[in-house]
C-alpha cells in the first residue's frame, strides 16, 4: 500500500473510488438503502468471481463476499463487552454517497484496496512476506 494514501482526506479517498472504481460508487449511487446496495454487490461479485481465473481476484471476491455474508450480524465484541452490529458494508454505502465524512477512514482505505484487487489492479503481498517484515 502506498503509504502517502493514508494521508489523504476522507473527501480524497472518496475521490480515488470514484476514479479508480467507478462500478462501485455507481452501484452506491443508483441503490436506495445499504441492503440493496449489499445484494446487488453480492450478485456483482459472484459473476466476477466465476469469471476470473486469477487467484488473487479470486481471493478479493471471496473476501468481499465474506463481508457480505456477515453484513447485519451482531457478534459479542470482547474488547467492549457487548454486542456489535457488523455494517461494513453499510457503512462503505454511506460513505460514498458522502454521508460519513468525518469518521476516521482507515476502513476505507482497506476496503478501496480489496476492491482494487478484485478488479485485479492491485495485488497485496501474501501473509508470508507481511510476517517475516514483521519480525526483528
Amino acid at each position: 500500500m502506498n503509504k502517502n494514501f493514508i494521508k489523504l482526506s476522507p473527501d480524497k479517498i472518496k475521490n480515488k473510488f470514484r476514479e479508480e472504481l467507478p462500478w462501485l460508487s455507481g452501484i452506491a449511487a443508483e441503490t436506495s438503502s445499504p441492503e440493496a446496495f449489499v445484494v446487488y454487490l453480492k450478485k456483482f461479485i459472484e459473476k466476477k468471481h466465476t469469471c476470473s481465473s486469477a487467484p488473487s481476484v479470486k481471493d478479493a471476491c471471496r473476501q468481499i463476499l465474506t463481508l457480505v455474508d456477515y453484513e447485519g450480524e451482531t457478534v459479542h465484541e470482547l474488547s467492549y463487552g457487548k454486542n456489535i452490529r457488523i455494517d461494513t458494508l453499510a457503512s462503505l454505502w454511506s460513505f460514498l454517497n458522502g454521508n460519513i465524512l468525518g469518521e476516521n477512514p482507515d476502513i476505507f482505505i482497506d476496503m478501496y484496496f480489496l476492491f482494487m484487487q478484485a478488479e485485479g489492479k492491485y495485488f497485496s503481498e501474501p501473509y508470508t512476506s507481511l510476517r517475516s517484515h514483521m519480525r526483528k
